[in-house]
C-alpha cells in the first residue's frame, strides 16, 4: 500500500496511476483494509480506470466490514465530526431553542397568543434535530438501511422545525412554502422513479433519504396548519351566519 501511495500521488516517484492500481490489488489481495479503500477511491475518481461508483463501493465495504475509519466514513457508517461552522450553529440554535422552551414556561397561558404554541413546538423538534444532529457527526450505525433512516429522521425533524416556524408568518407564506415542497416532493420521487438505477448506490440513497425527510417534514405541517385554518374560518363564518 505504501509503495502504491507513492505512485498514486507522486511521492519520489513519477505519479503513475495504472502503476498505483498494481501494487494496490497487491495488497488488496491479501486482504490490507487501507489498501482496499485506497483502491475504491481510484475508481470513485476515475484514477488510472473508468469512473465506477458501484465498484468503488464494494471497495469501501470491504475496508468498512475490516474496520476502516475512512472507507466507515465514506459509506456514512460513521460520523466525521463536527466542523466549526456546525458547532457554532448548533448551539446557537440550541440557545434558542432553551429560551423559547423558557419563555413557554415562565409566560402566562393566553388563548389569543397563536404564536407561542408554535414557537414552543418548534423548538421541541429543534432540540431533536440538535440530538440527532450530534450523533450523526460523532456516531456511528450498524448498516446501510440504518443510516438511510437515521439521516431520514434528523431531516424530518429539520423540515418540521422550518414548517412551524413558518406558520407563524401566517396563512400566505404556508401556501407558498408548500407549493415549492410539495411540488420537489413529488418531482424528486419522479426522478428517481424514472431513474431507479442511480439508487444502486448507497450515496445517492443517503442524499435522497435526506431530501424525502426534509420535504415531508415542510409538507405535512403546512398542509395540516392550512387545513385547520380552512376549517376554523368555514367555522366562523357559520357561527356569524
Amino acid at each position: 500500500n505504501g509503495i502504491a501511495l507513492m505512485y498514486s500521488q507522486g511521492q519520489g516517484v513519477p505519479q503513475d496511476y495504472t502503476e498505483a492500481l498494481r501494487w494496490y490489488r497487491k495488497a488488496t489481495d491479501q486482504g490490507y483494509a487501507k489498501a482496499q479503500y485506497n483502491l475504491g477511491n481510484m475508481y470513485y475518481y476515475g484514477r488510472g480506470v473508468p469512473r465506477d461508483r458501484a465498484e468503488a463501493e464494494r471497495w469501501y465495504h470491504k475496508a468498512a466490514d475490516q474496520g476502516d475509519d475512512y472507507a466507515q466514513r465514506a459509506l456514512g457508517f460513521k460520523g466525521s465530526g463536527l466542523s466549526i461552522l456546525g458547532t457554532i450553529t448548533l448551539s446557537a440554535m440550541f440557545l434558542w431553542c432553551l429560551r423559547t422552551l423558557k419563555d413557554a414556561l415562565l409566560r402566562q397561558p393566553d388563548s389569543c397568543d397563536r404564536q407561542q404554541p408554535a414557537l414552543t413546538m418548534a423548538a421541541v423538534c429543534g432540540l431533536a434535530y440538535i440530538v440527532l444532529s450530534v450523533y450523526g457527526a460523532l456516531g456511528s450505525f450498524a448498516s446501510v438501511l440504518t443510516v438511510n433512516a437515521f439521516h431520514f429522521a434528523e431531516s424530518l425533524a429539520a423540515g418540521i422545525t422550518i414548517a412551524i416556524d413558518i406558520t407563524v408568518f401566517g396563512p400566505k407564506r404556508a401556501k407558498i412554502v408548500l407549493a415549492i415542497s410539495s411540488t420537489l416532493l413529488i418531482g424528486s420521487n419522479l426522478i428517481v422513479i424514472w431513474h431507479h438505477q442511480f439508487m444502486r448506490f448507497v450515496t445517492t440513497i443517503r442524499s435522497f433519504s435526506s431530501l424525502n425527510g426534509l420535504l415531508i417534514g415542510l409538507t405535512v405541517p403546512l398542509a395540516v396548519f392550512l387545513w385547520l385554518e380552512m376549517t376554523k374560518r368555514t367555522r366562523d363564518k357559520k357561527a356569524a351566519g
